[in-house]
């Protein structure tokens, strides 16, 4: 189930029971939160636009009314506390995983994100907001056999996926998961021979611990 930003409270509506597994995924969010989603998590945690200024040390709303109408972009390290805080009064997730988070730059998307929620496995995936059409210049260095801007992301998917499992490092990792989605790689970590024994291992441990930690 796709999650916008301009759908959050109908999807909670909808269905109430997702409730935890949204909050999640939302203060877990590897890009900066949206105007629509920092409305959405300070009305999670029953505070008034004046409250949370006052939580966040701001000398009025008016500065929380500009983030959440769009109009002015927070900060990072106000945003981070922010999570911080809805994090402590939801008690989810732990904040010891939410600050492992922060601490590795990894895990920090170079561009906005969806969310897509999983319930009947209780899990949630990002997905690209806008899917890229072109592998990006970081990845570029692991495609020194052939010209990366001709490559379909689409009519080449197995040879890039397989070439990102054995060659990329986690940034890489989370960019073809991203693009592709977890069902998805791991069929290849299953049914691709390309893939050694040791990698597909590895990164199937990866996936698992990712999964475990949502």
């Amino acid at each position: 189930m796709r999650i916008s930003p301009d759908h959050l409270l109908q999807a909670l509506h909808e269905a109430p029971l997702w409730t935890p597994l949204l909050d999640r995924a939302l203060v877990l969010k590897p890009c900066l939160l949206e105007a629509a989603e920092l409305r959405y998590l300070r009305g999670r945690v029953g505070w008034t636009g004046t409250e949370l200024a006052q939580a966040l040390g701001l000398d009025s709303n008016v500065t929380v009314a500009r983030w959440e109408g769009g109009t002015r972009q927070i900060p990072q390290p106000t945003e981070r506390l922010f999570r911080l805080l809805v994090a402590s009064v939801l008690g989810t997730p732990p904040l010891g995983r939410l600050l492992a988070q922060f601490r590795s730059s990894w895990q920090q998307a170079p561009a906005p994100v969806e969310i897509h929620l999983l319930p009947e496995e209780n899990r949630f995936e990002y997905r690209w907001r806008v899917r890229p059409r072109r592998i990006p210049r970081s990845l570029q260095r692991l495609f020194w056999d052939t010209d990366p801007q001709k490559l379909d992301l689409e009519r080449h998917a197995h040879y890039i996926i397989t070439r990102v499992l054995e060659k990329g490092d986690l940034e890489d990792w989370n960019w073809v998961r991203w693009t592709y989605g977890e069902e998805r790689l791991r069929e290849a970590l299953r049914k691709n021979r390309q893939v050694s024994p040791a990698t597909a291992e590895l990164w199937e441990k990866t996936l698992s611990s990712a999964r475990r930690e949502n």
